[in-house]
């Protein structure tokens, strides 16, 4: 709760990970844990004295899952049953802009249609664009109702994981443009450093192009509370 994440990783656990997958989580913080009270104990004696623990997430946008796609390459990690209809809708666009442009009187269509697709309701249509319109309403009636299902049992892991539509989707917004991982360490190294003010402008670039990132907002909450200026007992760690 504190940092907003899904999934939140001790040190212990992420060095057990193989090497090929460490890159993939992200270092939120790390924190110094001592049973003395902090008044008892210079603060800088605990780097020396505390046990020290960093911890680390993997992002996952899971609402990703559940979203309409929005272009070619999102269209691409859908459903075969989205694709199909998918397809039906581009070549009944290209029908239609192909046919000659008709008064309203002639653009009904005498002869009722019916459209059904499984594990979807049968529709009626009077014209080509109701027709249109209906698939493309089918197409978010469809996603919407996708569900997310855990596995079972033994599941064994094979590193195609990672190549699978639905791990592609769930990193996009955090891959697609290079910035996000390396502007927070960036913050994040700035904040231990006492760079207060750069730490701030990179936790603030980050919120305002990926919205919602927890951790961004933990340290900016941070640096407000003691208004911008590191305190003097501050030592870059965390304590628990």
């Amino acid at each position: 709760k504190t940092y907003g994440v899904p999934v939140l990783m001790s040190d212990a656990f992420y060095n057990l990970l193989d090497p090929s997958n460490r890159y993939r989580c992200r270092k939120v913080d790390q924190l110094l844990l001592s049973e003395q009270e902090e008044s008892t104990i210079d603060a800088h004696d605990l780097i020396d004295s505390g046990e020290k623990m960093e911890l680390y997430t993997y992002d996952m946008d899971i609402d990703a899952l559940f979203s309409t796609p929005d272009n070619e390459d999102d269209a691409s990690v859908g459903s075969e049953a989205d694709m199909s209809i998918r397809g039906r809708r581009r070549s009944m666009r290209r029908s239609s802009k192909a046919q000659p442009q008709q008064n309203t009187e002639n653009s009904v269509i005498n002869k009722r249609r019916s459209l059904t697709h499984k594990g979807v309701e049968s529709f009626r249509f009077d014209s080509s664009a109701d027709l249109v319109k209906s698939v493309e309403d089918t197409i978010e009636k469809s996603v919407r109702q996708r569900r997310l299902v855990l596995p079972t049992g033994m599941n064994r892991y094979s590193d195609r994981v990672w190549l699978d539509p639905d791990m592609k989707r769930i990193r996009r917004v955090f891959v697609s443009n290079g910035i996000f991982f390396s502007k927070f360490d960036d913050g994040l190294k700035s904040y231990y450093a006492r760079d207060w003010s750069h730490a701030k402008s990179c936790f603030e670039l980050i919120l305002s192009k990926f919205g919602n990132d927890g951790p961004s907002k933990y340290f900016l909450g941070c640096i407000e509370e003691h208004g911008g200026v590191p305190p003097r007992d501050f030592i870059g760690y965390g304590r628990v």
